[in-house]
């Protein structure tokens, strides 16, 4: 049964139950408020004065017929147990208030004597409401109503209320189809997208939607968590792409020199030395490069929870990793606290710090402050370096980009990359510009803690 159809099933019984729940006491109050009219048609009938002066003159009709509502029966029952009828055809037969039927006898006894008793008794084989009291002409007056139009009109009132509550269920049974069918759609959407993604791979479905209800914003959420695996998707694949392209180069100049070494096994002792030489340095280089990859892949753990620190001591952390002839020339200023994940805050200063040094005269110092605006915390260090030719600043934090002048310096090229993509991670992002006095800034920006 889809979810669809037990909506459906689930309206149609709960309209069932409200309708059965809402008849039953629509039928018991109008049988009762009926009953109740009776009651008093028939208090008002043996109060009239002069059907008591008639009774008393032993008349046989009341003074007024327009009194006498239609199909009332007005009599005195003696002792005897003969009835004298005083309107209407036939006489009603009810015992003798001393012998109400079991039904009254409760109420005989909790009432007054000369108090009515109200009983339900038959005439003819038809229901009528009697009021029986004692006659101040002797004997039991006993005036008596048929219940046949009461009973017909409940009859009716059952038989529209059942056709209502058919119609009812139905069209809840429907509504609910069509309520279940209208919240489901982003569902289904989301099902085939599931679906196809499953079959083909491919990450790239639009499934957004305008609603704003609970399936709309899981579609919104289902929708992101693509773009962001497709995006994850591209960035392996332009990584993959990089990291083919600049191990190339290494890759060959070392097959490049081993087969020299192989063709030329004569080679004289310093050919021979020049080439293990070069050997060495690219072997280095691509293990440097080997290096930087799995970190930047593996940088990005979820498993550190993200806390609030102080970035002064974040800083001061950093630098305190650093060679030991380095660390003097790190000078850190401001404070404010951030969110994060602390071990990966370190390893992206330790990345700019390592930067900073390798660009500035050893002479130099590393200046870090600290600032906190628009819900941010500024992070920027600067170097007294050569700074970054300006062609090459948009590019400085794309994988494996180095600047020419960069190129005499040891390095993968993926420093800066995982700067930003620790950044990224964090809520946060990376800048660079060239300072005015020389040197560059680099500036990580993270957010501040949520009030």
């Amino acid at each position: 049964m889809t979810l669809r159809v037990r909506v459906a099933v689930a309206l149609c019984v709960i309209a069932a139950c409200a309708t059965i729940i809402v008849s039953f006491f629509a039928v018991r109050i109008t049988e009762a408020n009926s009953v109740r009219v009776i009651d008093k048609s028939l208090e008002r009938i043996a109060n009239i004065a002069e059907l008591e002066a008639r009774l008393n003159e032993n008349s046989s009709r009341p003074v007024e017929e327009a009194l006498i509502p239609t199909g009332t029966f007005v009599q005195i029952q003696s002792p005897d147990g003969t009835s004298k009828i005083l309107w209407g055809e036939q006489a009603v037969q009810v015992p003798p208030t001393a012998n109400v039927p079991e039904q009254a006898q409760e109420q005989a006894e909790k009432q007054d004597p000369g108090e009515p008793v109200y009983l339900d008794t038959l005439a003819s084989g038809q229901p009528y409401r009697s009021l029986v009291q004692p006659s101040s002409s002797g004997g039991t007056l006993i005036i008596s109503r048929e219940l046949t139009p009461t009973n017909e009109l409940v009859d009716d009132l059952i038989f529209q209320l059942t056709i209502t509550g058919v119609v009812v269920t139905f069209a809840a049974g429907l509504l609910g189809y069509w309520a279940a069918s209208s919240m489901l759609r982003p569902l289904d959407r989301l099902t085939r997208a599931a679906e196809h993604v499953a079959e083909t791979g491919d990450l790239k479905v639009d499934i957004r939607t305008s609603r704003s209800d609970e399936t709309g914003r899981l579609s919104r959420a289902f929708d992101e968590m693509l773009a962001a695996l497709v995006a994850a998707q591209d960035s392996q694949k332009r990584l993959l792409q990089d990291a083919g392209h600049e191990l190339r180069t290494p890759v060959a100049s070392l097959m490049a020199n081993a087969e020299t070494l192989q063709r030329y096994p004569e080679m004289d002792s310093e050919s021979r030395s020049k080439i293990a030489e070069d050997l060495m340095s690219e072997s280095q280089e691509l293990a440097r490069m080997i290096a930087a990859l799995v970190d930047l892949t593996g940088v990005l753990d979820d498993s550190e929870p993200i806390q609030t620190c102080r970035a002064n001591q974040l800083c001061q952390a950093t630098a305190h990793r650093l060679p030991a002839a380095s660390r003097g020339r790190i000078r850190v200023s401001g404070d404010a606290e951030l969110e994060g994940r602390p071990n990966q805050l370190q390893r992206a200063l330790l990345n700019i710090l390592n930067n900073a040094i390798k660009f500035s005269p050893a002479e130099t110092g590393i200046e870090i402050e600290i600032s906190a605006a628009d819900g941010f915390v500024h992070i920027d260090t600067r170097d007294h370096g050569p700074g970054v030719p300006p062609e090459d600043v948009p590019f400085v934090f794309d994988r494996f980009k180095r600047a020419a002048e960069a190129r005499q310096f040891d390095g993968s090229g993926l420093g800066l990359a995982i700067v930003t993509e620790i950044c990224r991670h964090n809520g946060g992002s990376a800048q660079l510009w060239n300072h005015a006095d020389g040197g560059a800034v680099v500036r990580i920006s993270l957010p501040e803690p949520a009030l």
